[in-house]
């Protein structure tokens, strides 16, 4: 059974003290086991620091010294390396990514797969811009630049969807905003080929679709259902969202359970998101 987003990060970073919403810690910059310090040279690619941890693996920035660009490296987990499984998640993961033109927008865009002797390494281009999570829980991303993201991410979809990709985790963590604005899609560690209804490893349960949570048959509708739950969720604003299922956000520990309860009720909806939020255009709503 697939283990939830909080529960598969536990081991890497812990939990946040105070006022800080657990999704913005999954991005916060802790020390890992293993991590690969500063200036160490991989290849032709220098490691200038530390991005994020994730479920997987481990983002880096660096420099190709070759090219004089910087890009962004995933090294896999390092207490993943001796899991045939993980190992085979992780070259499908770029194997699907290769998948992608590299004129497609929407998308984070692979340069190469590396096979060394700390593990494996996926080679990206490096975005330029946050989190989209972090702009939401610094409430610099509102109703205002919703239809904006919601236009740029469904190109990203698209171009995913006409290659039969489902991406199977699209939330706020996944998503980069640009320095214009512009959303760009990464992290396909839970994607699959169309037709592939084996569990996703990770489940974000807040974010994701029936038929995830329940293990059924799926397809890329999942995505859209996903995107359209965060995108509801970025135009009332999460702290009126959080006040509108407080009885789910009030416990982070049972959150994931009831949440999934919530999606798994067909009796349940979500609220006309003007009747929430008065600044929403009734267009958008």
């Amino acid at each position: 059974m697939a283990r939830s987003r909080e529960e598969r990060n536990a081991r890497d970073t812990s939990e946040p003290k105070g006022e800080v919403p657990k999704e913005q810690a999954a991005l916060q910059q802790t020390s890992v086991p293993h991590e690969i310090p500063s200036g160490f040279g991989l290849g032709k690619y220098r490691i200038l620091e530390r991005l994020r941890t994730i479920h997987n693996g481990v983002l880096y920035k660096a420099r190709d010294a070759m090219l004089d660009r910087l890009v962004t490296i995933k090294q896999m987990s390092p207490d993943l390396v001796d899991d045939p499984l993980a190992c085979g998640e992780f070259k499908r993961e770029a194997q699907l990514l290769a998948r992608i033109p590299k004129e497609a927008r929407g998308l984070v865009h692979i340069h190469e797969l590396i096979e060394a002797e700390r593990g494996l390494f996926i080679v990206q281009e490096h975005v330029n811009g946050d989190w989209l999570e972090i702009l939401v829980s610094k409430r610099r991303a509102d109703a205002t630049d919703a239809v904006r993201l919601l236009l740029s991410a469904c190109r990203g979809l698209d171009v995913l969807h006409s290659r039969r990709i489902v991406h199977r985790d699209i939330c706020p963590t996944n998503l980069i905003v640009t320095s214009k604005g512009w959303v760009r899609i990464s992290n396909l560690a839970c994607a699959v080929h169309e037709g592939d209804n084996t569990s996703p490893p990770v489940i974000s349960a807040k974010y994701a679709a029936p038929e995830l949570q329940a293990g059924r048959d799926h397809d890329a509708r999942v995505d859209i259902y996903s995107l359209g739950f965060l995108i509801y969720e970025l135009s009332v604003g999460r702290p009126i969202f959080t006040s509108h299922f407080a009885d789910i956000a009030a416990d982070p520990q049972t959150a994931d359970d009831l949440w999934r309860q919530w999606h798994l009720d067909r009796q349940l909806s979500l609220p006309d998101a003007t009747s929430l939020n008065s600044t929403v255009p009734p267009a958008l709503s």
